[in-house]
């Protein structure tokens, strides 16, 4: 059979069986980014910042877009209230 027809043949009916996307409630949500909050975020005297992995370590410069989505993560938080 010709690959080309065996693709039209299967590749529709893969999607149209394809489970759909679920999104997030709001409440979900919020507890995803309280999650995240407590295991990335530090507190220290009235300043905080997010450390880059579970062993507290401070960003350094390789962490640059690390800490872009980070930020970027916390204004969409911030967007939604």
């Amino acid at each position: 059979m010709n690959w080309r027809l065996l693709t039209l043949l299967v590749v529709p009916l893969a999607l149209a069986y394809a489970p759909g996307a679920i999104a997030l409630t709001p409440t979900e949500k919020n507890l995803a980014f309280d999650s995240y909050n407590n295991a990335f975020y530090v507190a220290n005297g009235g300043n905080g910042y997010y450390v880059v992995d579970t062993n507290r370590g401070a960003p350094g410069r390789f962490h640059f877009w690390k800490v872009c989505e980070q930020i970027e993560a916390a204004e969409d938080a911030y967007d939604r209230t």
